[in-house]
């Protein structure tokens, strides 16, 4: 994923195999914080949150603990 240009990530994520575990409407009306080390792109925490929210999260919070400095991997 560090490589992929931005446009790329998303795909790279949706081919990744992410599983949560839960079936359909398994959050249904559940407030959800995300807690992330590092905001570079944001590309993760938002696929994160919008799978999260395929689940019926009703909620997503994104937390993370640093902004990079550089965010050359972050063209397309």
């Amino acid at each position: 994923m560090k490589y992929l240009p931005i446009n790329q990530k998303w795909d790279a994520l949706e081919n990744s195999g992410f599983e949560t575990g839960y079936g359909p409407n398994a959050l249904n009306g559940q407030s959800i914080i995300l807690i992330d080390d590092k905001y570079q792109s944001g590309i993760t925490i938002q696929y994160v949150a919008s799978r999260l929210q395929q689940l019926g999260a009703n909620n997503v919070l994104g937390l993370c603990a640093v902004k990079t400095w550089r965010d050359n991997d972050n063209t397309s």
